[in-house]
């Protein structure tokens, strides 16, 4: 039963197992949780990960900036901002993103079953606002050039996005390169530099498969991407 219960916290692609009744650490200090080593806006611990044998919970301990909570299964965001918890969740598979002079990113996996102290998801209502991270890093109307037109950028980002602004409910699934170029008619060393400059806008410092989740819910969280932003995938040239 232990061992079943155990979660998983994925950070920098590497996987790490909490076993119930352990802890799991994320911030600046060394260590299997470290982000933004160089990043003094993030905390030496920044937030504690507990899993408890019926959920897990999850307390945030930055001075500056909380983090956002992103549930891969729905829609849901849950906002905690600096010194909030210990917080019990009722999600199953997240990705948490910590802002700082870059975004940083982990993401947690549980088995734990939804029961009536582990609610489910839709009955969740957003912890708390002004986390330090929903203020948008991209300005709307620098999204598109002096002409009106998008820019090639946002467009990939949109792009990225689509599948989820078309989906009525459910979890975010991200379209491949392959699937972006083709929706947009670029070539590979173009579809390469408008990615780039998509994640640095977004203020990821690193590329990586997590990231590029966490891209599309982040523009979607901040409201950078919007339904009506589909229409522009169609302005190619």
């Amino acid at each position: 039963m232990t061992r079943d219960m155990a979660l998983t916290v994925t950070v920098h692609e590497q996987s790490h197992v909490v076993p119930v009744g352990g802890e799991f650490r994320f911030g600046r200090n060394p260590g299997p949780g470290q982000l933004g080593a160089d990043d003094s806006t993030v905390s030496r611990v920044h937030g504690c990960i507990y899993n408890e044998s019926e959920y897990w919970s999850i307390t945030s301990t930055g001075s500056f900036f909380g983090f956002v909570i992103h549930d891969l299964n729905s829609a849901s965001t849950l906002e905690v901002p600096a010194g909030a918890g210990p917080f019990t969740m009722p999600l199953r598979s997240v990705m948490i993103v910590v802002p700082g002079r870059h975004r940083h990113v982990l993401a947690v996996s549980s088995p734990h079953p939804l029961t009536e102290r582990n609610p489910s998801p839709d009955a969740v209502p957003e912890l708390a606002t002004n986390a330090g991270a929903t203020e948008p890093v991209v300005a709307k109307h620098a999204c598109f050039g002096r002409d009106g037109r998008p820019l090639r950028w946002f467009q990939v980002l949109v792009a990225l996005c689509e599948p989820r602004l078309r989906a009525e409910g459910g979890g975010i699934v991200v379209p491949t390169d392959q699937e972006i170029r083709r929706r947009l008619g670029m070539g590979s060393s173009s579809f390469d530099r408008a990615f780039a400059r998509a994640r640095q806008e977004l203020n990821f410092e690193a590329y990586t498969p997590m990231v590029r989740v966490a891209m599309a819910t982040t523009a979607l969280h901040q409201g950078i991407v919007e339904p009506a932003d589909i229409a522009l995938l169609d302005q190619v040239d």
